[in-house]
């Protein structure tokens, strides 16, 4: 009884244990802000459903200096996209003009780009490994 107890206990930890194994660390290092204009807003989505509706995480820093490194702990390996921009005014929206383009420096993952509009997951999207990841992004 006690050596089903103890095989029982064991195969429960490993799966516990093998859960957390999936989960890594994403760190943002966000450079070319404008020193003490604002906060920087990033919101990380996890999948082109919810892209530009609904992140997954939403998260926050000072522009205390030109660059700054924003870590996010225990994220599933998987499929990412980041959005973020420096809130000068302190609205909590990123302000753009009557064309619709931003007046505030905003940024993605991959520092992705599109010509007219936001830009779409297929040029924002990185895999987050098992491991984790760290990604730059340039504020424009």
């Amino acid at each position: 009884m006690k050596h089903i107890f103890l095989s029982t206990t064991v195969a429960v930890g490993t799966l516990l244990f093998s859960g957390l194994a999936t989960a890594g660390t994403l760190t943002l290092k966000l450079t070319d802000l404008e020193v003490n204009n604002g906060d920087i807003r990033i919101a990380v989505y996890d999948s082109e459903d919810t892209f530009s509706k609904k992140p997954a995480h939403v998260l926050g820093a000072a522009s205390t200096t030109e660059s700054v490194t924003v870590t996010l702990n225990d994220l599933p390996a998987g499929e990412y996209a980041v959005m973020l921009y420096q809130d000068s005014n302190g609205n909590e929206d990123l302000d753009s003009n009557l064309l619709g383009i931003p007046t505030e420096p905003w940024g993605a993952s991959l520092n992705g780009t599109q010509v007219f509009g936001p830009p779409k997951w297929k040029h924002v999207m990185f895999v987050v490994p098992e491991e984790g990841t760290q990604i730059t992004i340039a504020l424009r």
